[in-house]
């Protein structure tokens, strides 16, 4: 298992390396359409593969992160700064910031996070009452 997930990393890396060249993934015209195929695959084999560990450093993110452990009282205070109502009509409604959704009711908060590509989606939630 432990080499599963080693090649996971790896394959994960080549990815964000593939993603970081000027205009990505998307924009290269320097992959061929059997390159970008095989970059699929690999993006919903690691997917698949980090589901568990990735699922547990996730909740381990956001929790320090919420808690204002992962960055330092600056930024932690720019983050919090950044949640906006997304409908202005609705000011006590859902809000969202740098990365992250908050929605609140009462002195009750759930801060959450998602994201999506073709075949997978994600989306991790944090009660911190």
């Amino acid at each position: 298992m432990k080499t599963k997930i080693t090649l996971c990393w790896l394959m994960f890396a080549l990815l964000i390396a593939a993603c970081s060249r000027p205009g990505g993934m998307a924009g290269s015209s320097a992959l061929k359409p059997i390159e970008q195929a095989a970059l699929q695959i690999m993006v919903d084999t690691t997917a698949k593969a980090l589901l568990v560990p990735g699922a547990v450093v996730l909740a381990i993110w956001i929790k320090a992160l919420v808690a204002g452990r992962a960055l330092d009282p600056a930024y932690q205070r720019r983050w919090l700064d950044s949640l906006k109502p997304e409908d202005p009509n609705k000011p006590e409604g859902q809000k969202y910031g740098y990365g992250i959704s908050q929605y609140s009711w009462g002195p009750n908060s759930i801060y959450f996070h998602g994201g999506e590509t073709a075949g997978y989606n994600s989306k991790i939630s944090y009660d911190p009452g």
